[in-house]
């Protein structure tokens, strides 16, 4: 309970914040405008007791009265201003709206493109990411929630005071009228929404079979294997399934809704008929009875949204805003600490490097230990799994080793300034990232302060073997690479988004070239162009090229063999040929296959 209440005030603090951050002087008016707004409300039913006041009087003594019609005006007035104001302060409220969501959305953005890389893949972040990307529809919907229940709070315990200085055993009967009601009314609305995120896992799973029977990606495998009844039977009994959870929850609450609606309008009904009897007797007023059923419907209103409202806040919405909190305040473990300039063409050196991935047990790297001289050129080879990709990642500084130390020109990586770190290196990566952008900006993404450079863009495009693609295309470079925008957008194949992405490495000004796995799209001839001039392409570049195809790293000054996390063997093709160790024989296997295939074929 304590830290629900600590959870739910660091929340509505949190959208306050929110809101004067987004537009101070929209935030005020807005309070204004919201606090007027509930006064009306009490103020016409005053203002209409004393109307009926008058009326009686006029009635009884048959004598004319401008007051009256003074008061009547103001009444009128006051109705005037508040449709004015209900509709002046949603406008308002939108203009804030929309331009919360927008700071939501540049911080979000700004958060996800500094986050480590770690965060993705540990599983217990999963909640937080979700909501820091769903959570707009969640904190711009509730911004003035704690506005109005403030003012609402203020309008409730004013009537309830009117009440008490006028009658103490109505204003008893009154809080005992709307608080039981209330609290039926909370548990129910918390059960439905505790039910509604219990079942976010069925839904999405239901959600997922829709996405089966209706999405163009499966539309090949529905057909072939004639899928589409086995999913419709699951889709339908998931819903069977939630549909008849909510049937017996909503009959539940149907019933509870009831019982509260009853004891709230009995109480009413009492009251009213407490207030006829002594206007009867001659103990009230006409206009007095008026202020009684006025202020028990205002008031009652009031406390019930207040109610409602905080069901909401407390089992769906806070929780969702203190995700969207702790996303923004989580804290990279890999730090912008490093002070000294990086090296031209730095030595770089592994030394005892250990490292597993977030919630993994075992080690992908265990005791990791080799140099890549400024200006070599190596190979990293090995099997699935050995941890190729990982030794780039880590160069790239995306995680940090467990233990060990990665150097560059002898000092720990660490002390150089992370984005100094990642100049160095231009990479392409396994994973290609297609851009719904021009063929021109696809290639200078990894380096996009230089998209203007159409000289660069070329010569990139030639080491990679792009070209081609260019003249192909009718606008040249300035052709969309997807169809998602435009329609005459180009498709692709696999392997010329593979050219693609080495143009991005060769475009850089790095001082050192990665290339992971860049073949495995690529046709023979391609293939054969990329590995046969990577050693030129470099220049006097460092570089590091990743592969399991051993025929086409002969041209490296040194390779790299990793198994089971560490180094195996290292030395080039020659030595390791001569040592007939684990690499000869892997090369004699695939050389085995290559032939046996060419000969077969």
């Amino acid at each position: 309970m304590k830290e629900t209440v600590k959870q739910t005030l660091q929340t509505e603090w949190f959208l306050v914040k929110l809101m004067f951050k987004t537009d101070a002087l929209r935030g005020i008016v807005y309070w204004l405008f919201v606090g007027t707004r509930y006064a009306i409300p009490l103020i016409s039913v005053w203002l209409w007791k004393l109307i009926l006041d008058e009326l009686t009087v006029i009635y009884q003594t048959k004598t004319a009265s401008n007051s009256v019609w003074l008061l009547l005006i103001i009444y009128l007035l006051l109705q005037v201003c508040l449709s004015v104001l209900v509709r002046v302060s949603s406008v308002i409220y939108q203009k804030i709206k929309r331009k919360a969501t927008f700071e939501m959305d540049m911080a979000i953005m700004q958060k996800m493109a500094q986050i480590d890389t770690a965060f993705f893949d540990d599983p217990s972040n999963s909640d937080a990411l979700n909501a820091a990307q769903t959570s707009e529809t969640y904190i711009s919907g509730n911004i003035p929630w704690a506005v109005d229940t403030i003012i609402r709070v203020i309008t409730f315990i004013s009537g309830l005071v009117m009440f008490l200085s006028y009658d103490w055993l109505v204003g008893i009967l009154f809080m005992a009228t709307y608080i039981p009601g209330a609290i039926i009314s909370y548990k129910h609305k918390t059960k439905v929404d505790q039910w509604s995120i219990d079942n976010i896992p069925e839904t999405r799973k239901k959600n997922y079979y829709k996405s089966l029977l209706t999405g163009s990606y499966s539309a090949k495998d529905l057909r072939l294997y004639n899928l589409a009844d086995y999913f419709k039977k699951k889709y339908n009994e998931l819903w069977d399934k939630i549909r008849n959870e909510r049937s017996k929850l909503f009959v539940k609450g149907s019933i509870a809704s009831f019982l509260a609606s009853l004891l709230t309008y009995g109480g009413i009904v009492v009251i009213i008929i407490l207030s006829v009897r002594s206007v009867l007797f001659g103990n009230m007023a006409i206009g007095t009875l008026a202020f009684y059923i006025g202020l028990a419907q205002t008031s009652g209103e009031n406390f019930g949204r207040i109610i409602d409202d905080l069901a909401v806040q407390i089992e769906i919405d806070v929780p969702h805003v203190i995700q969207y909190i702790n996303f923004l305040n989580y804290e990279n473990e890999i730090k912008e600490e490093g002070e000294n300039s990086c090296p031209h063409f730095p030595e770089i050196e592994f030394r005892n490097v250990c490292f597993r991935y977030p919630g993994n047990e075992e080690y992908t790297l265990k005791d990791l230990s080799f140099r890549i001289e400024s200006g070599k050129k190596i190979a990293l080879i090995g099997v699935n799994g050995a941890g190729k990709t990982t030794i780039i990642k880590l160069l790239l500084r995306f995680y940090e080793p467990q233990s060990g130390e990665i150097l560059l020109a002898g000092k720990n990586i660490r002390s150089y300034p992370l984005n100094e770190v990642h100049k160095l290196f231009g990479v392409c990566f396994q994973d290609i990232n297609r851009y719904s952008l021009t063929l021109r900006e696809n290639i200078a993404i990894s380096d996009i302060d230089r998209k203007d450079d159409i000289v660069s863009v070329k010569a990139a495009a030639m080491a990679s073997g792009a070209d081609k693609i260019i003249d192909e295309l009718n606008e040249g470079l300035e052709t969309d690479m997807t169809r998602q925008f435009n329609d005459k957008g180009a498709e692709l194949s696999g392997g010329q988004w593979q050219k693609v992405a080495l143009a991005r490495a060769f475009f850089r000004d790095s001082q050192f070239i990665i290339l992971d796995e860049p073949s495995s799209a690529l046709d023979p001839e391609a293939e054969d162009y990329i590995f046969s001039s990577f050693k030129r392409l470099c220049k006097d570049k460092g570089g590091i090229l990743v592969s399991h195809r051993l025929s086409s790293i002969m041209m490296v000054d040194e390779i790299v063999l990793l198994d089971n996390g560490t180094v195996s063997e290292i030395g080039t093709h020659a030595e390791l040929m001569s040592k007939n160790g684990k690499y000869a024989e892997m090369y004699r296997i695939q050389s085995e296959k290559y032939v046996g295939g060419s000969k077969n074929g």
